[in-house]
């Protein structure tokens, strides 16, 4: 095992430790108007991975079947 591991699990420990504290508790309760729109949209996102595929498919890096 390499040297200072233990060191390196004992800081990681407390930045955890101290992150648990300080951050907020909840969520993102006011959601941002446009920014999560895509979420609520499943046929958008469709759109989209159909619109990333076919890059893909033109670009020659997805064989077609």
């Amino acid at each position: 095992s390499p040297p200072h591991r233990h060191i390196l699990r004992r800081a990681r420990t407390q930045v955890r430790a101290f992150f648990s504290h300080v951050a907020p508790a909840g969520g993102d309760e006011n959601p941002r108007p446009g920014f999560d729109e895509w979420q609520r949209h499943p046929d958008r996102t469709k759109k989209t991975n159909l619109m990333i595929l076919s890059h893909f498919v033109l670009q020659g890096l997805v064989k077609q079947k």
